[in-house]
């Protein structure tokens, strides 16, 4: 006969599941097919009664386990809007019941295990802790609340439920999320009607519904650093935190708490699932690889080149980190310099190209994930200082500078070309890198929903994000090449000749001084994987898509999306939304 498993009170059976898929006898006593409150004890057996006279005799000697999961209605903390009234004897009846029967199979007999299962609440105060306290997400159950356990058995082992956005998420893809903080409060009022608005408490007695959000202690009138929160759980799922974007609003709702400043600004956490080289280009021949290429070790010219070493247009000819190890190894004997550093720095070689002047420049660059570069407009003034030239510092050729005077970073002469053609220098002209500061004032929305971001919040996450050209065949997405030459490319900002005496400070002369052109960021155009196979748009994925933003601007963007939405209202106004955008589209 095989092992029998009992499930008291176990309902449909889904606890139970996987230990009849194991080949375990599982047997369901739950009503209304059983009452537990009717349970018998005759000798070596237990009986189980149920309605038109039904018996069900069990062996107790054959019960291998029990799982018990009594129905929790009673004991919850989140029965806070129940009709009827707490009624805890009708309700440890049965936890009494199910300990009963636990306990006699226990008695003369070894169970294997036994377990009590209940929401978290107050049934604490009648078993007191239980032995395990966790949350079923965190075990493959899309369930959320957090349970408590009592009883005799193995600790399980995790199995999260990742978030449909993680599952559906391509290895090579990107996550943004928005999110603002919250303050503790009462908790009251918060179901607010239209003829109830901005009435304070009185809402209540004005038929609001209470709200649950009530925190108290410590937490009241804190900020709750919910961001915060989120984003350590996040790294803890195995997600990479790339940045931390902070949304400034200009326009920002003003706050009429007079004890506290008034809060301008929101997060947009930037997230990657992939922290491993996936693909690889080349800046040469704009090539695009899912294995490994040979870099410097393949073919002159397609994979590499020579180029002037970077450590030897400095005027430091030897190894900055050598020297300093011979001269701490005297006193610190962890520090080692090898026979071959110290020849180097006698002859004043080169560690880098040993003498050459040339290194191997690889033109293969590793991707992680798909992301494309985004920058900031180039100031106008940027432009106009350039073409309006400048002197040479008087200072830039002394060996030591006076006290707060700092040599002119562009210290070789510029002539003045005067400002007639500064449409055509501004034209096509990219400014820096893109900051994690982003001001972008919020815009007001006709239609019924209160938390529309405005679209140029979302426009740089999806143009970074998401490809417009993604091949049909292979997957792979066109990924846009730049190539990066002149100013202190490759070379040191410091002048490191006096640093144990003086301390880092920058190379007298200027960047200028750090090569031979000044700093080009050249665009190659994009990749290829080479099967002409034609491209389409990346898909965006809007988990809460509300009033369909996300998606009107990826459809801007020539890119597809799919949103999710429960609300019937937002889904209509979405499909309203992006009518008017896909006629412009082609």
């Amino acid at each position: 006969m095989s092992k029998i498993i009992l499930d008291l009170c176990g309902g449909t059976g889904a606890w139970s599941k996987k230990y009849k898929e194991a080949g375990y006898r599982v047997i369901n006593v739950t009503l209304p097919n059983y009452d537990l409150l009717k349970t018998e004890i005759r000798g070596e057996h237990i009986i189980f009664q149920g309605g038109s006279e039904k018996l069900l005799m069990i062996r107790i000697s054959d019960i291998y386990g029990i799982l018990a999961s009594p129905v929790c209605t009673m004991f919850s903390l989140a029965r806070t809007r129940a009709k009827t009234s707490r009624d805890f004897r009708q309700g440890m009846e049965l936890i009494i019941a199910d300990l009963n029967i636990i306990w006699e199979c226990r008695y003369d007999h070894k169970l294997a295990f036994w377990c009590l299962e209940n929401l978290a609440g107050i049934l604490r105060q009648f078993l007191g802790k239980p032995v395990f306290t966790f949350d079923p997400c965190d075990f493959g159950d899309p369930y959320t609340k957090k349970t408590d356990l009592w009883g005799y058995f193995n600790i399980p082992k995790k199995n999260p439920v990742e978030p449909i956005f993680y599952r559906v998420l391509r290895k090579d893809g990107v996550c943004f999320v928005n999110i603002g903080d919250s303050y503790g409060g009462s908790g009251n009022a918060s179901g607010h009607k239209e003829d109830t608005r901005n009435l304070g408490y009185k809402t209540l007695e004005m038929g609001a519904t209470q709200g649950n959000q009530k925190t108290t202690g410590r937490y009241a009138k804190s900020l709750l650093d919910i961001p915060y929160r989120f984003s350590i759980e996040m790294i803890n799922r195995g997600w990479i935190k790339r940045n931390t974007i902070i949304w400034h609003k200009p326009n920002c709702m003003p706050s009429s708490a007079p004890d506290r400043f008034t809060v301008d600004f929101e997060y947009l956490f930037f997230f990657t699932k992939n922290n491993k080289t996936l693909f690889w280009t080349n800046e040469k021949t704009l090539e695009c690889i899912s294995k490994n290429p040979l870099g410097t070790k393949g073919i002159e010219g397609k994979d590499w080149e020579w180029r002037p070493c970077p450590a030897c247009s400095d005027k430091n000819y030897f190894n900055i980190r050598t020297r300093d190890v011979i001269k701490k190894e005297k006193d610190c004997p962890q520090f080692k310099a090898s026979n071959e550093e110290k020849e180097n720095i006698k002859n004043k070689i080169c560690p880098r190209c040993k003498g050459s002047g040339k290194v191997k420049y690889s033109f293969w660059t590793g991707h992680d994930y798909w992301f494309e570069q985004q920058f900031e407009p180039i100031l106008t003034d940027s432009i106009k200082r350039e073409l309006r030239g400048n002197r040479t510092n008087k200072y830039s050729k002394d060996k030591h500078l006076p006290k707060g005077v700092h040599p002119n970073t562009m210290s070789q002469v510029r002539e003045y070309r005067g400002y007639d053609n500064l449409e055509e220098e501004i034209l096509g002209r990219k400014g820096r890198n893109k900051r994690c500061v982003w001001t972008i004032p919020t815009q007001p929305f006709p239609e019924a929903h209160f938390a529309v971001y405005p679209e140029g919040l979302i426009e740089i996450p999806i143009r970074a994000g998401c490809p417009e050209f993604v091949c049909k065949k292979c997957g792979k997405a066109r990924v846009k090449i730049f190539e990066y030459k002149g100013g202190t490319i490759g070379k040191s900002w410091h002048d490191h000749s006096r640093d144990l005496e003086e301390g880092m400070h920058q190379s007298l002369g200027g960047l200028d001084k750090q090569g031979d052109e000044p700093y080009q960021r050249v665009d190659k155009g994009y990749s290829d994987c080479g099967c002409n196979a034609g491209f389409e748009g990346g898909i965006v994925l809007d988990p809460f898509m509300g009033s369909g933003t996300t998606a009107k601007e990826a459809l801007k963007q020539r890119k597809r999306f799919i949103g999710i939405e429960i609300k019937q209202e937002y889904i209509d106004m979405a499909k309203k939304r992006i009518k008017r955008v896909q006629p412009n589209l082609f």
